[in-house]
């Protein structure tokens, strides 16, 4: 397919009248991601349209543009914008959103910083922002974005220096990083790893992590340099729940080969599709996916140790449903009260990231020596081929305006003003700030005005995004780091008597055949 043939679709996007800024993002989702065109990047002819045509649009739907190029770093597209100089004083860097997206851009890539402190001066200095500053509500009338004052909040917070008496009448700024025990200079011979997080399967998945950590940690160790491992887990596992709406693609892999040809061969998409035509085994498959076990500090020591490690080296907190629910839960629970299991999930992780603070602190003590570098991950994300502590060591050396850490790239997560949020790494002071996030949505839900400016930024990905740029640190993206995510594999035997009951009940004789291969029907 020819490049400009998708262009009659897609110019109905900038169309100039009867379109509603408001309505722009679905528009281009509905095109990048529901016409499919085989052998035809839809996504980068958008954009790159988009981006050539730019000019002739109206702020709201130019910024719109601009943070799409920025989530999926399209870099020519993004030099197409920036060079349209006259649109860019005049229309652009009058809104808050593509402020917001060209700093978090110049943060990964500084040859930009100059033009982006140049768009930032216009920006706290045009008309709109200096009545916003004073208090007014209404200032950026040219939008009619929903969200047009929490970027100029972000935007205003992290330059707060900026601002005089550094506040807005009448609206909080989020509390800044409080973690003295990390060094604005020093603490290179001491890197903390903290694990965040509920255990799948501790003595596969989790010791797994451990001996990467362990392999990846030896060059440290060989230069004398010190290791510690803090772990802030719960006291029960758990697994990702199979439901009914689950994709195949979600837990194919934890399935054992019978069931994984089945779900090949029958064009079977989701558990209720499976549970269709093999209902014992499907309800077999979700009674599996729910399987816990007690986490113990015994057994985490004894994981630690069988991978290398020095049990004085590792530091473990493990917190109950009902301390978390003190801390927490309960008031989360009572102000998203119909938001669903997926955002409280954001309050559970942030809970037990911010325990990572006090065993680095533990660490810091018992060591007698400072933390200059850190790394956060999870216990069910394994690291293959690649280096998370060189990539850290390399993100906490950069000089920049402010301390860095790395996070990994998620293109969906950035357009849905998101970040990656499998690991956190580099310098000590910048990675820490990920242990105000649990403080930082109490003073949300806590605080009338906040409660309702920030109302949505605890959910799916956004609120690492909003925590670590509301403070000085940079924060840039990594695709060099190649992660696998860990499950606990459902056994054969644990589905053999379901997979009989099914097999003496249906009529299909080719899914009889596929079954009688694989265990005794007899």
């Amino acid at each position: 397919m020819e490049p400009h043939s998708l262009n009659a679709l897609i110019s109905g996007l900038i169309r100039p009248a009867g379109q509603d800024a408001r309505s722009f993002r679905h528009e281009i989702e509905q095109i990048m991601w529901h016409t499919p065109v085989p052998n035809t990047d839809v996504g980068g002819l958008t954009i790159s349209f988009l981006a050539s045509h730019i000019k002739n649009l109206d702020a709201d739907r130019g910024a719109i543009i601009f943070h799409l190029a920025v989530s999926f770093e399209k870099r020519n597209e993004i030099d197409t914008i920036l060079q349209q100089e006259d649109y860019l004083v005049a229309t652009l860097a009058n809104h808050p959103l593509f402020i917001k997206y060209f700093d978090i851009f110049s943060q990964k890539h500084p040859s930009y910083r100059n033009k982006f402190l140049e768009c930032l001066d216009i920006f706290l200095n045009s008309s709109f922002c200096r009545e916003f500053q004073k208090g007014n509500m209404e200032a950026f009338k040219f939008s009619v974005l929903v969200n047009i004052n929490v970027w100029a909040t972000e935007v205003l917070s992290r330059y707060r220096k900026c601002l005089e008496n550094s506040r807005i009448p009448g609206v909080p700024f989020l509390q800044q990083p409080r973690h003295a025990i990390f060094p604005e200079k020093g603490g290179e011979n001491h890197l903390f790893i903290g694990v965040f997080g509920q255990m799948r399967d501790p003595r596969g998945s989790f010791s797994r992590i451990m001996q990467y950590l362990h392999n990846d940690t030896q060059h440290w160790r060989n230069e004398g340099k010190r290791v510690s491992i803090g772990i802030s887990t719960w006291d029960q596992t758990g697994q990702k729940k199979i439901e009914d709406g689950s994709p195949a693609s979600e837990f194919i892999h934890r399935l054992p080969a019978p069931l994984t040809r089945i779900l090949s061969t029958f064009a079977i998409h989701t558990l209720a599709d499976l549970r269709n035509r093999l209902p014992h085994t499907a309800e077999a498959i979700q009674q599996a996916s729910y399987s816990n076990e007690q986490v113990s500090p015994e057994l985490i020591l004894d994981i630690a140790k069988e991978n290398g490690f020095d049990p004085k080296d590792i530091f473990i907190n493990i917190s109950t449903e009902n301390h978390y629910l003190d801390e927490i839960g309960r008031e989360f629970r009572n102000f998203y009260k119909n938001a669903g299991s997926g955002v409280e999930n954001q309050a559970r992780m942030w809970h037990r990231i911010a325990a990572l603070y006090d065993l680095a602190r533990q660490a810091t003590e018992a060591s007698g020596m400072p933390i200059g570098t850190m790394a956060l991950v999870r216990p069910d994300v394994l690291f293959e081929h690649s280096s998370l502590i060189n990539l850290a060591r390399e993100t906490a050396a950069l000089t920049l305006e402010g301390p860095a850490a790395v996070c990994d790239f998620d293109p969906q997560a950035y357009w849905i003003e998101g970040v990656g949020d499998r690991y956190f790494a580099g310098s000590a002071r910048a990675v820490a700030r990920a242990f105000d996030a649990k403080d930082l949505i109490l003073q949300i839900i806590r605080d009338p005005i906040l409660s309702t400016l920030y109302q949505d930024r605890p959910f799916w990905h956004r609120f690492a995004q909003t925590v670590f740029y509301e403070s000085d640190t940079f924060l840039q993206s990594s695709t060099a780091i190649h992660m696998q995510f860990l499950r606990q594999n459902i056994q054969l035997e644990v589905l053999q008597d379901s997979l009989k009951k099914d097999y003496e009940t249906i009529t299909d004789t080719n899914l009889k055949d596929v079954i009688a291969q694989s265990i005794s029907v007899s």
